[in-house]
């Protein structure tokens, strides 16, 4: 379940024995009780669109391109 205060939270995905950040939570409606709405939709942003520009900030020299099938 996702929560009020959770943007910024992973959402990741097993590739056979590696895991990987898929995306980044955004946002969502919530519930009175202010819990994710699961009969609406939620917000990700796509880590792999900004890869690069993630390893250019942290100083990594390598092609942090992410391709999943």
């Amino acid at each position: 379940m996702i929560f009020e205060g959770d943007s910024g939270g992973g959402l990741y995905m097993k590739v056979n024995i590696k895991w990987f950040i898929k995306g980044i939570f955004s946002s969502s409606l919530l519930t009175d009780e202010g819990m994710c709405d699961v009969e609406s939709y939620s917000i990700f942003t796509d880590v792999a669109k900004f890869a690069n520009w993630i390893a250019k900030e942290m100083d990594i020299e390598t092609d942090m391109t992410c391709k999943f099938s």
